[in-house]
């Protein structure tokens, strides 16, 4: 088995090329620029789709302040009406760039955290406006979805009927409510605990790890912490997959939910750590051990 699967290669051509060069400046708003473009274009990576140049380019020309937010997201929403998609592949382009303009939009808006099952459903709404019919509105039927990293088994996620109520709960609960308070390995603690149950709700059709994505950047930039790391950009598939294995059990396999892999992606966030956040340790796979991950500062 490779250590590096083919997305993390992918990813890792897309930063270099497109904004290796920014992330080397001096310049904090450039700077600033291109790694909101870069966590909004490899969130993408969550559901296997892949921005096309054109975007790639608006982001630059918005990067290097030659057009507005506004402009750059006219710019793509025109291009696509005068070039409609007309096979799966250029569906999926066209995905990828309308949603990471509209992440794009709102992590550039400063937009405030509405910490409230309205303000999540509000937030899907945002981010899947002009690209699916059923944004911002709960999923209505059961959802079972094979996953590479459990070799295409599911996840049980909750039934469509007690979404709203699960949603209200997660958001009302005092722990919750009081995540102001929280640093250091107590806010990492948190905001895993957090994320994977809501998630694990899976309250849309589509969508779902995008939306708590943003979300969890909204939370964090209330508390202080911004997005001068790569870890969206670089390590968005990986951060899907540790959602899918802080939720997954099978005790005939004697499987359980392993939370430690989302953990050690919000610690290289919050913490500065430097857990090796491949792919291939999530797996589930008898020859792997989950406390064989390294860490690269050891």
């Amino acid at each position: 088995m490779s250590e590096t699967t083919p997305q993390e290669k992918r990813n890792e051509k897309f930063k270099m090329e497109d904004f290796g060069e920014y992330f080397r400046q001096n310049n904090p708003e450039t700077k600033s620029r291109a790694y909101i473009w870069a966590a909004a274009i490899g969130l993408q990576a969550t559901d296997g789709l892949r921005t096309s140049n054109v975007l790639r380019q608006t982001a630059r020309q918005h990067i290097e302040n030659l057009i507005t937010m506004v402009e750059a997201k006219q710019y793509i929403r025109k291009y696509y009406e005068d070039n409609p998609a007309t096979t799966p592949e250029k569906n999926k382009e066209q995905e990828a760039d309308k949603v990471a303009c509209n992440i794009a939009e709102i992590l550039f808006s400063e937009q405030e955290v509405d910490f409230s099952t309205d303000g999540y459903m509000n937030l899907h709404r945002q981010i899947f406006d002009g690209v699916y019919e059923h944004a911002g509105k709960l999923r209505n039927c059961d959802l079972f979805k094979k996953e590479w990293v459990l070799e295409k088994e599911t996840v049980v996620y909750l039934h469509w009927e007690e979404i709203r109520i699960a949603l209200d709960s997660n958001f009302d609960f005092k722990e919750n409510i009081n995540y102001q308070k929280r640093r250091g390995r107590e806010l990492v603690e948190w905001i895993s605990h957090f994320t994977a149950a809501i998630w694990h709700i899976h309250p849309f059709n589509e969508g779902n790890t995008r939306t708590t994505a943003v979300l969890t950047i909204l939370i964090m930039r209330s508390l202080g912490y911004d997005l001068s790391t790569d870890v969206f950009a670089d390590h968005s598939w990986y951060y899907r997959n540790a959602l899918v294995r802080a939720n997954y059990m099978n005790l005939d396999r004697n499987i359980h939910v392993h939370p430690e892999y989302l953990i050690r992606f919000y610690s290289n966030w919050i913490l500065g750590e430097r857990w090796d956040l491949r792919n291939r340790y999530l797996l589930l796979h008898p020859t792997l051990n989950w406390l064989s991950q390294p860490n690269l500062a050891d």
